[in-house]
């Protein structure tokens, strides 16, 4: 298969090694080798690929930018379900299964057994409107509480107002994803 006169496995191997660089970039260059440590894999991967695409093209006002958009909030949502949930599931776990369930978008989830990967607005959903996240978070996550219940799902709400359109086909600007990449950045 041809991609603009290349063989697609010359294509693939080329974004590879431009997120492989972008990677090493972020590391060494914009997060530092210790936070970049402790991130996830695959958050590490989703921002180096989101941020990659992004500075290639900033200068083409007429790319969509979508990709980046839900590579970046990818990042988020992979980071803050390998954050909150076993901290949850650490806090609760000797409490009875009535004391640790909340109902999100009706799905009951025990937050003191392994929960599957949530999506940003689940997550922002409990961050907001559920009492036993917000006393869990300020139980397992004492020293990061404040932000992680006020100032958090405000954030939230502005990466998905960036990534659900993102997701759902529509085309997403530069200047759109500026602001939320510098965040999350």
């Amino acid at each position: 298969l041809l991609t603009d006169g290349q063989l697609w496995a010359q294509r693939e191997s080329e974004l590879k090694g431009e997120t492989e660089r972008m990677a090493r970039e972020l590391r060494d260059n914009l997060l530092g080798p210790d936070i970049w440590r402790v991130l996830e894999p695959a958050t590490r991967t989703f921002l180096a690929s989101a941020e990659a695409v992004f500075r290639a093209r900033k200068e083409d006002p007429a790319f969509d930018f979508s990709g980046s958009a839900v590579e970046y909030a990818k990042a988020v949502e992979t980071e803050l379900n390998a954050l909150l949930f076993p901290a949850f599931q650490k806090a609760l776990s000797g409490h009875r299964e009535a004391d640790r369930t909340v109902l999100v978008e009706g799905e009951t989830l025990d937050l003191g057994r392994n929960v599957p990967p949530q999506s940003l607005g689940a997550i922002q959903v409990m961050l907001d409107k559920k009492p036993l996240v917000a006393s869990t978070v300020r139980k397992a996550l004492s020293k990061d509480a404040d932000w992680i219940l006020e100032g958090l799902p405000h954030q939230l709400r502005h990466i998905m107002d960036l990534r659900n359109p993102a997701a759902h086909g529509r085309a997403v600007t530069r200047d759109q994803v500026q602001a939320r990449r510098q965040e999350i950045l």
